[in-house]
């Protein structure tokens, strides 16, 4: 059976709502797909009420506030992030550095972290239909799903380790000084 996860605190703004619609799908066309939640918040009774609505009760784990959030994505088959705000997600980073797929919305930082269709996907929010056909692409074609995973680990290889990162943020720091003057090369 494949495995879907969403690591997430349990606010309204990481809409869990929609990724549970969008299970309810999934489970519809592929029955033994099992998701897992990891992470809490004050949305987590309304969260546990809908996995009951919804007749999820046998295909969704609520794993709560967990410290090994990065062993529970090395065991999954896809990574989901519904929220319809977000900066820069370290869920996605880490997601990608461990060579999973990660299907997104297309909100805040997302964009900057994920090539839509190479890396990954972007979807809009709050558009359980739209996620629960990303994650059904990503679960029925395994070969794709692993060389977007490929893709998705070496661009955070390449683009976003510290050592890239501070090469970057080194760069910007010379150009802002140049542009002022206060530095010449």
């Amino acid at each position: 059976s494949k495995t879907v996860a969403m690591v997430a605190r349990m606010s309204h703004q990481k809409d869990h709502v929609t990724f549970l619609e969008a299970a309810q799908k999934i489970v519809a066309r592929l029955p033994s797909t099992r998701f897992i939640l990891v992470g809490d918040g004050p949305c987590r009774p309304m969260i546990e009420s809908k996995v009951k609505e919804l007749g999820l009760t046998g295909s969704v784990r609520i794993l709560g506030a967990r410290h090994d959030a990065w062993e529970i994505v090395q065991h999954v088959d896809c990574c989901v992030l519904a929220t319809h705000f977000e900066g820069c997600s370290n869920v996605i980073l880490e997601a990608m550095a461990a060579g999973k797929p990660v299907v997104a919305t297309d909100v805040g930082g997302n964009r900057e972290l994920i090539v839509d269709g190479e890396t990954g996907f972007l979807i809009p929010p709050k558009n359980p239909m739209v996620l629960a056909n990303m994650v059904l692409e990503i679960l029925e074609n395994p070969e794709k799903a692993n060389m977007i995973g490929q893709r998705a680990q070496n661009r955070i290889a390449q683009n976003f380790t510290l050592h890239e990162t501070v090469r970057k943020t080194e760069a910007l720091y010379l150009k802002l000084l140049q542009e002022k003057g206060v530095f010449t090369p």
